[in-house]
């Protein structure tokens, strides 16, 4: 398994799963020494994003929509909403909410263990979504062009917040304790004030 590229990862107890850009999800249940393949179900093995919410765990694809697990990663079924031909770039949950960006129709909201999904977009100039952080009631979200948006009403508006930034690129956020962290193209900042001033 490590021969294979990996864009994403989750943990749920002594489970990890990785998702890969061609062969699907794996799982490794000793700390990731072994890996065994675990895509019964899935019908496009490019996974873009992977998260878990209760017993549920989440595998967005490139072009083929979300599908989900119950059983540890054992067998997949599609999600009910229609996200296929939307390229989802990654997702976040933050207690009972899963929040998923996309790459031109910005941000979508599940608050039903994704029964449901509406999106989210008031503020957002950028809906290129590349990656979504959340720490308690502030959500963050980088995009192609224009920088890191915040919310802290669940997503209902955003703002954006780049003040410092001379990059507004952002393909990566991180989040360590107070501490945000944000990879951009060619650049690495942080923010000690959750995104009011960017170094």
């Amino acid at each position: 398994m490590h021969s294979f590229p990996t864009n994403v990862n989750a943990i749920d107890g002594s489970n990890i799963f990785a998702g890969t850009e061609k062969n699907g999800v794996f799982r490794s249940t000793d700390n990731g020494n072994s890996w065994i393949s675990v895509n019964y179900g899935l019908t496009n093995y490019n996974i873009r994003a992977l998260a878990i919410c209760g017993s549920t765990i989440f595998a967005a694809t490139y072009d083929c929509g979300i599908f989900q697990s119950t059983d540890n990663g054992d067998s997949w079924i599609p999600n009910n909403y229609d996200f296929s031909n939307i390229v989802i770039e990654c997702m976040v949950v933050n207690g009972s909410n899963i929040f998923i960006g996309t790459f031109g129709q910005g941000i979508f909201l599940s608050t039903n263990n994704g029964m449901t999904w509406r999106a989210m977009n008031n503020g957002l100039t950028d809906r290129n979504v590349l990656t979504i952080a959340a720490s308690g009631d502030k959500i963050f979200a980088g995009t192609w062009f224009d920088g890191v948006f915040l919310s802290t009403n669940n997503g209902e508006t955003w703002k954006a917040i780049n003040n410092g930034l001379a990059i507004l690129r952002v393909d990566k956020i991180k989040i360590c304790d107070s501490v945000v962290y944000i990879g951009t193209f060619h650049q690495l900042n942080k923010s000690t004030d959750f995104g009011n001033n960017w170094t």
